[in-house]
């Protein structure tokens, strides 16, 4: 197989399962292997183990609506490992943000160089200097040192 991309035959996944059922696919003899994504009606699920050319497991539960016959697309890590990567860090950032959607929007949250969801400082202007969002120090202007 020359490309990343992997779409031969129509899947099968009810809501709530790990199981991915396949026809006319040949994933096992095809090279896919635990570690690649799965795109399902465009969320990347990462892929535990492949059992077969017609079965797969998912490493977690697939939460969308029961798939029958459907069409998908597999990126092979292999091949693909950059675009895997970001699917799959987007989809763990996404999931770190939305946990902290209780908390007001004026709270400054962004992704740190770690991938985290981390808050900016902000406290009263008066008071304190915002942190670097990059290095989580909070910026000095220079002025008053050494007087």
């Amino acid at each position: 197989m020359s490309n990343e991309w992997y779409r031969e035959g129509r899947v099968s996944v009810p809501s709530g399962s790990r199981n991915v059922d396949g026809s006319g696919t040949g994933w096992l003899t095809s090279g896919v292997k635990a570690g690649d994504v799965l795109v399902l009606n465009g969320a990347p699920l990462e892929i535990a183990s492949v059992e077969s050319d017609d079965r797969l497991i998912l490493a977690e539960e697939y939460s969308g609506e029961t798939v029958a016959g459907g069409k998908y697309a597999i990126i092979q890590r292999a091949r693909s490992t950059a675009l895997a990567d970001i699917a799959l860090d987007l989809k763990k950032a996404i999931a770190k943000l939305e946990e902290k959607t209780s908390l007001p929007a004026t709270l400054g949250l962004y992704i740190d160089r770690d991938g985290d969801v981390a808050q900016l400082d902000v406290g009263e202007p008066s008071e304190q200097t915002p942190a670097d969002p990059g290095t989580g120090t909070e910026e000095t202007s220079g002025e008053g040192e050494g007087d």
